[in-house]
C-alpha cells in the first residue's frame, strides 16, 4: 500500500471512530479537507507519471501474456487466441494464423501503405484508439526523468515527425528540462513522400501548423530539390533548432542496408553505434522521439545493445521521451481506420520486440 493510500485509510478510520463525539465532528471537517488534497495529491503523481517501463507493463504481464488492455483490442479486431500468451497471439498478429488478422505490414510495405483490417467494425474504431493512446499508453507524452545528459540522440522520422520531435526538444531546452550539450543527428536513406506530408510545398512552409521557422532563416530564392530523409532531417534543423543547440550537432546519416529498401530504425542506430560509441561515456544519454513510437525504438535500441555490440552498454543508459500523440477528432471514419491501423501495427511491432 503506498503511503498516501494508508495515510487516507488511518484519516478514514480516525472519522469514524470519533464521529459521536465533539472533538471527532471538530477533526472530521478538518480531516475531510486533507482526504481530498491528499486524493488529488495522489491521483496527480500517477496520471502525471507515463513512463516507457509503464507503457511496457501496460503492454505485456510478468508471465509473458499480454495485458486487458491488450485484449481487449484484440477481440475489437476479431482476434480471439486459445489462449493470451505472447507466443499464441504472435501467432495471430503476425498473420500466420490466418494473413486477414494480421496487424503487422509485410516486407517492404510501409507503415502508411499497410492495409486496413477491415474486419473491424466501424463502430469500434473509437474504442481501440482510446484503448491504445490513453489506457496502454502509447499516445501519452513521456518526459524527461533528469536535466543533466551526456547527450542528446534526435531519431529521424517523417517530415512531420521530424518537426513534431524538434519542437518537443526546443521546447524542453527552453523550459531548461534539458541541458543543451551535443546532439546526435540520427537518420539513414529514404526516398521521400508526399503521402506522409512530404511534399515539395512543405519543406520551406513557414505555416507548416507544427514549429516555427528561425527568425534569421531566410527561404533561398532557388530553394534545393529535397529527395531523401538525410537531406530532409538537415534541412528542419537549419530552419527552427533552438538557438541553444547551435554547433552542438553531430551527424549520423546512414546510407540503407543493401538488402532493404530504405534505412531503418535499426539500420540507423546500428550506423551511430559504429561512428560514435568510442566516444560516448558511461552515463545517461536522451532519446528524442515521439508517439507512439517511443516504446518501439527503444526496444530496438536494447536489442540493438544485446546482440550486436555485445552487451557494450553496459553503464550507457538511454532515457527515451516523446510528444504525445491524440485523436484528430475532425477524422473521417476511413481516416480514423487507417490512425487505428497504424497503432495497432505499432502495438504488433512492440509485442513481437517483447518476445523473450
Amino acid at each position: 500500500m503506498s503511503d498516501n493510500n494508508f495515510m487516507l485509510s488511518y484519516l478514514k478510520f480516525q472519522i469514524t471512530f470519533n464521529k459521536n463525539s465533539f472533538r471527532g465532528k471538530f477533526m472530521k471537517n478538518r480531516i475531510n479537507y486533507l482526504i481530498i488534497f491528499l486524493t488529488l495529491f495522489s491521483y496527480n503523481n500517477i496520471s502525471a507519471k507515463t513512463t516507457v517501463e509503464k507503457i511496457n507493463e501496460n503492454i505485456i504481464n510478468s508471465d509473458q501474456t499480454v495485458s486487458k488492455s491488450v485484449q481487449r483490442v484484440l477481440n475489437l479486431c476479431g482476434i480471439f487466441p486459445k489462449n493470451y500468451s505472447l507466443n499464441e497471439v504472435l501467432i495471430w498478429v503476425k498473420g500466420d494464423k490466418d494473413p486477414k488478422y494480421s496487424l503487422v505490414r509485410q516486407p517492404g510495405e510501409e507503415r502508411w501503405e499497410k492495409k486496413e483490417n477491415l474486419i473491424i467494425k466501424n463502430e469500434d474504431l473509437d474504442e481501440i484508439i482510446e484503448i491504445i493512446l490513453n489506457e496502454i499508453g502509447l499516445g501519452q507524452r513521456i518526459e524527461p526523468s533528469l536535466s543533466n545528459y551526456n547527450g542528446i540522440l534526435f531519431l529521424g522520422a517523417s517530415l512531420p515527425s521530424v518537426r513534431e520531435r524538434l519542437k518537443y526538444l526546443n521546447a524542453n531546452i527552453e523550459n531548461k528540462k534539458i541541458l543543451p550539450v551535443t546532439t546526435y543527428l540520427i537518420g539513414g536513406e529514404r526516398k521521400l513522400s508526399e503521402k506522409i506530408g512530404e511534399g515539395e510545398e512543405q519543406f520551406y512552409n513557414k505555416n507548416n501548423g507544427i514549429i516555427e521557422f528561425r527568425s534569421d532563416y531566410k527561404v533561398p530564392k532557388t530553394p534545393l530539390k529535397i529527395t531523401d530523409e538525410r537531406e530532409m532531417l538537415k534541412l528542419v534543423f537549419s530552419q527552427s533548432l533552438h538557438p541553444k543547440l547551435q554547433n552542438k550537432i553531430a551527424l549520423s546519416l546512414s546510407e540503407k542496408d543493401p538488402n532493404e529498401h530504405r534505412a531503418t530504425t535499426k539500420s540507423t542506430i546500428k550506423y551511430f553505434f559504429n561512428d560514435y560509441f568510442w566516444n560516448l561515456k558511461n552515463g545517461n544519454y536522451i532519446v528524442i522521439s515521439n508517439q507512439p513510437f517511443v516504446l518501439y525504438q527503444k526496444l530496438v535500441m536494447q536489442k540493438i545493445c544485446k546482440l550486436y555490440i555485445e552487451n557494450q552498454c553496459n553503464g550507457i543508459h538511454f532515457d527515451f521521451i516523446g510528444s504525445e500523440l491524440t485523436l484528430n477528432k475532425s477524422y473521417s471514419v476511413d481516416e480514423k481506420r487507417k490512425f487505428a491501423t497504424k497503432l495497432l501495427e505499432n502495438l504488433a511491432q512492440n509485442l513481437i520486440l517483447l518476445k523473450n
